[in-house]
């Protein structure tokens, strides 16, 4: 069950038509239940932060062809009040141009999307420290903690990090010993494969690479 009716039935279609597009090229996309956590948070945040003063930037790393993105997107344009926006990264070609054809089909009114193709984490060592309100991490395991440790810059303080995959397969060890250390609050929602939330709470000592 989605959640969404009556007049979104547009946006449903859309979001079965991604995932089941996703499976049969060979994609793994993120599980419903992720996908309604996602919405979620990107809407209690943007409810909580956004205003005509205060831009919203977000940012899926590892989009695929946007399933993830479909998700987060809704829940900020649902909330945005001021001016949003929502990066979708994915390096591969081929998913890239699926991407930008997904994007544009959501007819997202309130917000800004946009496809980048590029490495997601070197899209995300790009960006000027502190400017990232929300980051949704689906990238290769191993890196996770060097995204981490990216995050602690260019998080605003408040700033949300969600990580895929808390569960399985399991990120390294470091990522975990890390992000139980300050500046970081996390908790894992205890979806099929973890979904785990990163809260930047304030300045501190910098994180070790571990």
């Amino acid at each position: 069950m989605l959640p969404f009716g009556g007049g979104e039935d547009y946006f449903v279609e859309l979001l079965y038509r991604v995932e089941d597009e996703s499976t049969r090229i060979g994609l793994t996309p993120i599980q419903r239940e992720d996908g309604a956590a996602l919405y979620a948070i990107g809407y209690l945040y943007t409810t909580m932060h956004s205003s005509s003063e205060r831009d919203i930037l977000a940012v899926d790393l590892g989009a695929g062809i946007g399933f993830s993105t479909l998700w987060l997107a809704r829940g900020i344009d649902e909330a945005c009040i001021g001016r949003c926006r929502v990066v979708a990264v994915e390096k591969e070609e081929p998913r890239y141009h699926r991407l930008r054809m997904v994007l544009e089909e959501a007819e997202l009114r309130n917000i800004e999307l946009e496809a980048v193709r590029a490495d997601a984490v070197e899209y995300l060592m790009g960006l000027p420290d502190e400017s990232l309100d929300i980051a949704f991490v689906d990238v290769e395991k191993g890196l996770y903690p060097l995204v981490l440790r990216t995050l602690e810059d260019k998080l605003r303080h408040g700033g949300v990090a969600v990580f895929h995959n808390a569960y399985q397969p399991r990120p390294p060890d470091a990522f975990f010993e890390n992000v139980r250390r300050w500046p970081w609050k996390s908790t894992t929602v205890p979806t099929r494969f973890g979904l785990l939330i990163a809260v930047k709470m304030g300045g501190g000592a910098r994180l070790p690479l571990l």
